[in-house]
């Protein structure tokens, strides 16, 4: 049986906040920053500086990487 990211990964993504998961569960959903901004009512730039937490603390250089992971990790629930 092959190991799992989490399994590979412990505690990757434990320190991510509320605020970053509910992030991190609408870029999964392929929304951009401004339709992020917009469904959580926040700017544009708090979104930018959301996804880059995210991206620092999963250790990953892009969305499509944070967005996997998060699948892989069950950070963010499967739609």
């Amino acid at each position: 049986m092959g190991s799992t990211n989490s399994d590979r990964f412990p505690g990757l993504g434990q320190d991510l906040s509320k605020r970053e998961l509910e992030v991190l569960a609408l870029l999964v959903e392929g929304l951009s920053n401004r339709e992020i901004a917009e469904a959580l009512t926040i700017s544009p730039a708090t979104v930018k500086h959301h996804v880059s937490a995210c991206l620092l603390k999963l250790k990953v250089a892009n969305r499509a990487r944070a967005a996997v992971l998060a699948i892989d990790l069950q950070l963010v629930p499967r739609s």
